[in-house]
């Protein structure tokens, strides 16, 4: 099982329903939301996913979950290209914050220490995150989010 990295830039795209979607998976429950993948199509059924939100702070990890479904291609997320396609997988989102309420996995801790040994500023999203980052991003984000539950 591999794990990739997903990205979103508010400025591109409002995120309208954030607020209501981290809501749930506070509650425990998981929201199945497709996310466009750039170009890859090498994420399949099973495979982790992070969602860093960049261009805006705050910046960090805002989201995780797993692939529930292979590629496929669909109109573009951007009203602004309304004949391009687009390549998505279908997310179980498992944990998604609410920037306005709880504080992301920053940019800051992302680039210390091990996990600094990663190019965090994708422009695009399916970039393969490699396993021992990819383990030490795992315990990270459990860490953070489990003392965000916990304060709850």
């Amino acid at each position: 099982m591999a794990t990739y990295l997903l990205n979103w830039n508010p400025l591109k795209w409002p995120w309208r329903d954030l607020a209501e979607m981290a809501r749930e998976t506070r509650s425990g429950r998981t929201v199945d939301e497709p996310w466009s993948t750039g170009r890859s199509k090498r994420i399949v059924p099973g495979d982790r996913v992070f969602l860093i939100r960049q261009h805006v702070e705050p910046r960090g990890i805002i989201a995780s979950g797993r692939a529930t479904s292979g590629w496929y291609e669909e109109g573009h997320w951007s009203a602004d290209k309304p004949k391009q396609i687009a390549i998505y997988v279908d997310v179980e989102w498992d944990v998604i914050l609410d920037p306005e309420i709880y504080p992301l996995l920053s940019r800051e801790r992302l680039q210390s220490g091990a996990l600094g040994k990663f190019h965090w500023d994708v422009e695009s999203g399916g970039v393969s995150i490699p396993d021992d980052i990819a383990r030490k991003l795992e315990r990270e984000w459990e860490a953070h989010t489990a003392r965000l539950l916990a304060a709850k």
